[in-house]
């Protein structure tokens, strides 16, 4: 799923194989200081930038969609985190995998909507080492000419997704979460949230914690996924599964497996760890 416009079918079972092949938050209401600021900038490479604005889509878009990390919500209230979208304000974080020169980020953006999405890549120049601070956080440049289009989406409906590897179609690239804006926390703890789009069936979110330098103290985490309501357009993706994660840790594990109708789907995992 590392091409954008690949767009899915209505089932699940679709949903499950492009999910299998797919390679994730937003400016904070709170005002506690930021524990996560970026501190270094990452462009696209020449070249790689491309957009899609077009009113008139009416089919779903990928799997799955996005891998935000944001502050702690009450996920029970639809208005929290509509904080509109700044383009400039895009962040890629590290925390839980690194990441060696010459590997490429594969970043794509989408709307819920299914009106907007953008991808490309970046290619790095340095190492990156596995750090639970803002050591690791980058801030991302990227220049739309359709920015005045988008400026009315909220920071809940255009998410990104970013995968590092060797290349785009690498089966081993790790997932990494990005934010709009810094991220503050709460009783030291963020929310991460995976976008998906499910064609609302029932899924369920399987998470295993760490500390950065103790595997023995491991945090399992299983919630269910949240259906965005019928009201909102929901053609690029329909379900937000969120977590929270102190922000000493580091997510080892992460999955998703699904009920459709009385059908027991195979978990999927994604791979977001790497020492």
């Amino acid at each position: 799923m590392h091409v954008l416009l690949v767009f899915c079918a209505p089932s699940f079972v679709r949903f499950l194989a492009l999910l299998a092949y797919s390679c994730a938050t937003a400016l904070l209401l709170l005002q506690a200081p930021s524990v996560f600021a970026a501190d270094a900038v990452m462009s696209p490479d020449a070249g790689s930038f491309a957009e899609k604005f077009d009113p008139n889509v009416d089919v779903s878009g990928q799997a799955q969609v996005g891998f935000m990390l944001t502050n702690v919500i009450d996920h029970s209230k639809r208005k929290a985190l509509q904080n509109k979208v700044d383009l400039t304000s895009l962040q890629a974080h590290f925390q839980s995998t690194g990441a060696k020169k010459g590997e490429v980020i594969c970043y794509r953006l989408a709307s819920r909507d299914g009106i907007y999405s953008a991808r490309w890549t970046i290619t790095l120049t340095d190492d990156i080492a596995v750090d639970a601070s803002k050591t690791n956080v980058f801030q991302v440049r990227i220049k739309s000419v359709n920015e005045d289009k988008i400026a009315h989406y909220t920071t809940r409906e255009l998410v990104a997704i970013a995968t590092v590897g060797s290349s785009c179609k690498d089966d081993d690239r790790r997932y990494i979460s990005s934010s709009w804006g810094d991220v503050q926390v709460k009783d030291d703890t963020t929310t991460q949230t995976l976008y998906l789009n499910s064609d609302a069936t029932q899924v369920t979110l399987h998470a295993r914690f760490s500390e950065l330098d103790n595997d023995a103290n491991i945090i399992p985490h299983k919630s269910d996924c949240i259906v965005v309501p019928s009201s909102e357009k929901t053609i690029a993706f329909d379900t937000e599964c969120p977590f929270d994660i102190p922000v000493t840790h580091v997510v080892k594990k992460l999955a998703v497996s699904a009920v459709n109708h009385s059908t027991v789907l195979p978990v999927i995992r994604m791979p977001v760890w790497q020492p």
